[in-house]
C-alpha cells in the first residue's frame, strides 16, 4: 500500500513528466508498461529511466519507484548512478 502523500501523486496525475519521459524511453526499448514487473528491480535499463526520471522532472523517488516496479524507495536510492564513487 502507498503511504498518503505519495498516493495522493499517483490519484492527481503528478506524472505528467513521467508520462513523457517514460513513454518515450519505453517505446524506444520496445517494452510495454507491463513488462516493467516482469524485469528485475536492477535491470540497467530501469535504472538508467529512473536516474533520467528523478534528473528531468520532480517526481519522488517513492513514486518512481513503485511506477516503473523498482522495489521500495530507498532500495532504488541505493542503486542510482550518483551514489556510486570511481
Amino acid at each position: 500500500m502507498t503511504s498518503g502523500r505519495y498516493r495522493s501523486l499517483l490519484i492527481e496525475g503528478g506524472g505528467t513528466g513521467y508520462l513523457k519521459s517514460a513513454g518515450q524511453e519505453l517505446k524506444r526499448l520496445g517494452w510495454r508498461e507491463g513488462e516493467l514487473s516482469q524485469r528485475p528491480k536492477n535491470d540497467p535499463a530501469k535504472l538508467a529511466l529512473a536516474a533520467r526520471l528523478r534528473q528531468e522532472t520532480t517526481l519522488a523517488l517513492p513514486w518512481i519507484a513503485t511506477r516503473l516496479k523498482m522495489g521500495t524507495w530507498k532500495s532504488l536510492h541505493a542503486k542510482l548512478p550518483w551514489r556510486r564513487t570511481a
